[in-house]
């Protein structure tokens, strides 16, 4: 958020598009000096957003730009964690520099840049979007700076400056020939900022033809000296003159000035009502000098209605959203598979990883899986890829928790609730002990129940994690998971998972032998469509930050109070259904699918051979019909209360 109330003052989130790494010193350099303009400049609460977007012309498939996803991930994965503000130290430390600004990455996909551009600008709330121009339009004849940026320009999604870079850390002196306006507001404040971090003077130009008055034909001016007047009384504001001028020549004026001064931002004009251009005689002088670095800067004007509607209309539909949240946030195993950039990454991040193992009758594997994993985690590597690896013992009947500490981990035994009729304890109370225990802000949660589990994944649920601050929830998947659902849902070969369209009324329509080969996430999708594309809703491994795990911990456990309430009725849905399907469900909510994130695992596990006897097909529908359960448990499904019961009873009916 911007600290002003004027809503230009000081940029805490910045969005750079950026695709070439080449300059991206120096725009994040800039990026990273408008926000440590602020004098209370907290590093916690600002960021600056790194954006590829992958293009997919409307009518292909978003899976089509997956490779593409892939490869600009592994590009932004060269930029630095944090970037530290050129300029000289800033009080009250004078013999300190700055605070780093963290900086974030992230993929988005789209029908076009500037859609990517506007959509991450509204998913993200950045309050400044700094667009790098390289100097010139492609087409001229057709356009003012480029086809994306004109369309962005003429209707910025948020206060916008386009950046033509030079060596503007060095500049001693910068120069801001303003008329008035919401873009020369702009302007103004982003050269205060430059011009108090730098601690370099700048000079407010402002020339008028002879003949106007300047009190009553000059407000745009006056606002900006009020303006100014309020910068002028901070203890660090930068040195500030005022010129004005009235001459006949102001192009002129402006070339006499140009001489003194080395960075020069001003704020663009609206396009030609007859043209559409921005650009004007006296913007093409200052831009003649090529080496000289220019920000121009386009403050956002309301939406008019039929823009508003146009948008609306724009809006992708369910499934596009759901496939498009699959190339963005769907990450292979293989993308962390190099060690030590993987410890790196966790470095810069200065993140502590705890490892949870929630065990309940597992006497017969526990020494081994914690030989393996303490092994794997924090022998053999050259560094520990887990800080901890805990064991939190649901109530087991036989020696797991007295196995496992023989081991040397540390052991949270847990009873069962007190008058409980089962001897189970719920994986929310699990969580809770373990969220006492754990020392980490990583928690990897590897569950023995979910078949065979392998060091390997601690690395790959973490990996997302690190290298995106915004992803708070991971969930594994394996690629026979995708390519099982394209072969169910959309019949013919597909190489890659593509998310075909399921409503409430196509379940209820289809029969049982159908309904029974359907994946989780596809009933997911028909329910939540946004997140449709989660492979494995209900797998029992994930990562997830532990800030997030405190936050839903409540719920969890509301959840898991309703499940053991429901138990001596039927249908009821079971304390694990709940758990996962609200955990995930719960992240949405509170912080959208752009939370949420999968990676594809590298070994399937196993199921236990107790479980082989039951015919999967029955068992998955025995699932579905506890996910329908707990769906019919939250408040935003009462619309399809009819629904959901229908198809509980049909289920039910089928597998009994």
């Amino acid at each position: 958020m911007m600290e002003a109330d004027n809503g230009v003052r000081r940029p805490r989130s910045i969005l750079v598009p950026l695709l070439n790494v080449s300059v991206a010193t120096d725009v994040l350099a800039l990026a990273a000096c408008l926000i440590a303009g602020s004098e209370t400049f907290l590093p916690h609460a600002a960021r600056i957003l790194v954006l590829a977007v992958v293009t997919v012309p409307e009518g292909q498939p978003p899976a089509e730009g997956r490779n593409i996803a892939r490869a600009y991930r592994a590009m932004l994965g060269y930029l630095p964690p944090a970037v530290t503000p050129p300029g000289p130290p800033r009080p009250p430390a004078r013999d300190a520099p700055p605070p780093p600004v963290p900086v974030h990455t992230l993929i988005k996909v789209a029908p076009s840049l500037a859609a990517g551009i506007q959509e991450a600008v509204t998913s993200e709330a950045a309050d400044l979007l700094m667009l790098y121009w390289k100097g010139y339009a492609s087409q001229p004849e057709q356009h003012s700076f480029g086809a994306t940026l004109d369309l962005l320009l003429a209707n910025p999604p948020c206060n916008l400056l386009l950046v033509r870079p030079g060596q503007w850390p060095a500049a001693r002196r910068i120069l801001l020939p303003l008329r008035g306006g919401p873009g020369a507001e702009l302007a103004l404040d982003t050269g205060l900022n430059l011009a108090g971090h730098l601690g370099i003077p700048a000079t407010v130009l402002h020339s008028m033809p002879a003949g106007i008055e300047r009190r009553r034909g000059n407000a745009p001016y006056l606002a900006l000296q009020d303006r100014l007047a309020q910068e002028r009384g901070g203890p660090a504001a930068p040195p500030v003159e005022q010129v004005f001028a009235r001459t006949p020549d102001i192009r002129r004026m402006i070339q006499e000035q140009l001489a003194a001064h080395d960075l020069v931002i001003l704020g663009l004009r609206d396009p030609d009502p007859q043209t559409g251009s921005m650009r004007s005689p006296l913007l093409d002088q200052l831009l003649a000098d090529g080496t000289r670095p220019v920000l121009l800067a386009r403050a956002p004007r309301p939406l008019d209605l039929e823009t508003y509607h146009a948008r609306l209309l724009t809006q992708p539909a369910a499934t596009w959203t759901a496939e498009q949240w699959f190339v963005e946030n769907t990450y292979q195993r293989d993308e962390f598979a190099n060690l030590a950039k993987w410890l790196q990454a966790r470095a810069d991040r200065q993140a502590h990883i705890s490892v949870v193992l929630p065990t309940r009758n597992d006497a017969g594997r526990i020494v081994s899986l914690l030989t393996g994993m303490r092994r794997a985690l924090q022998v053999d590597p050259p560094e520990p890829i887990a800080d901890e690896i805990l064991v939190v013992d649901a109530g087991s009947q036989d020696d797991t928790a007295s196995l496992a500490a023989g081991q040397g981990v540390p052991v949270l035994r847990l009873a069962p609730p007190a008058g409980a009729r089962s001897l189970l304890v719920g994986p929310a109370a699990v969580l809770g002990g373990a969220l006492n225990l754990a020392m980490g802000d990583i928690l990897v949660w590897l569950d023995p129940q979910a078949g065979r589990v392998h060091p390997s994944y601690v690395a790959l649920l973490a990996g997302p994690l690190l290298h995106d601050p915004q992803v708070l929830l991971v969930k594994p998947f394996w690629a026979t998971d995708a390519r099982g659902a394209a072969e169910i849902e959309a019949p013919g070969g597909l190489a890659d998972a593509r998310f075909s369209a399921i409503s409430v009324d196509d379940l209820l329509a289809w029969p049982i032998p159908r309904l029974a080969t359907l994946p989780l996430h596809s009933w997911l999708r028909a329910f939540y469509p946004r997140l449709g594309a989660v492979m494995q809703p209900l797998g029992r491994l994930f990562a997830a930050r532990i800030s997030l795990l405190r936050e839903l911990l409540p719920a969890l456990d509301a959840y898991e109070a309703a499940a053991r309430a429901e138990r001596d009725r039927t249908p009821a849905f079971s304390p694990n259904t709940a758990f996962f399907a609200g955990m995930l469900l719960e992240t949405a909510t509170r912080h959208s699918t752009r939370a949420i994130a999968q990676v594809e695992m590298q070994t399937r596990p196993r199921g236990h051979s107790r479980q082989s006897v039951v015919n999967p097909d029955v068992r998955q529908l025995r699932q579905v019909a506890e996910l329908l359960a707990f769906f019919a448990a939250r408040p935003d499904s009462v619309p399809r209360q009819a629904a959901i019961e229908q198809l509980r009873h049909r289920i039910l009916t089928s597998s009994s």
